[in-house]
């Protein structure tokens, strides 16, 4: 099916609630570990705060 995200056989493999520590929420897996290591942040703290002041002046002069 196209689009669906996979969804785990086992329970065992889902990823754990969120408070677990970042090595539990992964299926202990080759693949997994590997798509662990891709996860980035898609903007650093500078990136967001600069964004933020833009909008905030936008929003001051409109």
């Amino acid at each position: 099916i196209v689009g669906r995200p996979e969804v785990p056989e086992r329970p065992s493999e889902r990823p754990a609630e969120s408070g677990a520590p970042p090595s539990e929420a992964a299926p202990r897996t080759e693949a997994g570990r590997e798509a662990r290591k891709e996860i980035k942040p898609a903007l650093t703290e500078d990136e967001l705060s600069r964004i933020l002041r833009i909008l905030r002046e936008r929003r001051r002069r409109s």
